[in-house]
């Protein structure tokens, strides 16, 4: 039901990273996202959150393009989203300096049914402390 998944976004603190998956089977009901982040040989989980389609909207393929020209995403890039409570969502810290990051998703209709977990990865995916230190835009 997952048929590829876009991080969309640069990795820069204060900036977000936006996990972009093309879904398919029906209506999109509560998937599950992680994002897990790995620095210094350590791999660090974040919970595992639903998508709440009552308060994540789908985002378009038109925002996404636009999102994928300009790689640096601010919070006011999502008005119709809360950025801190979507899933979809990771807004990179200091704390992040120099981790590669990947996400996670476990997609659900709203009929209920399961399917296989997806995972996006990518080597170059690092987190930096300014735009011009990572040009990169997935």
């Amino acid at each position: 039901m997952i048929h590829e998944i876009h991080v969309v976004g640069k990795p820069v603190v204060g900036n977000v990273l936006v996990a972009d998956a093309e879904y398919w089977g029906g209506t999109e009901g509560m998937s599950l996202y992680q994002w897990t982040r790995v620095k210094g040989g350590i791999r660090k989980k974040g919970d595992l959150k639903a998508i709440d389609p009552s308060k994540h909207t789908k985002f378009n393929s038109r925002l996404m393009r636009q999102l994928r020209e300009k790689g640096i995403i601010t919070k006011d890039d999502l008005p119709l989203t809360n950025v801190e409570d979507d899933p979809r969502c990771y807004i990179v810290t200091e704390d992040d300096v120099g981790a590669k990051f990947k996400v996670s998703i476990t997609p659900k209709n709203v009929a209920g049914a399961v399917g296989g977990k997806f995972t996006y990865f990518d080597k170059f995916l690092f987190a930096s402390q300014c735009s011009t230190n990572n040009n990169l835009i997935f």
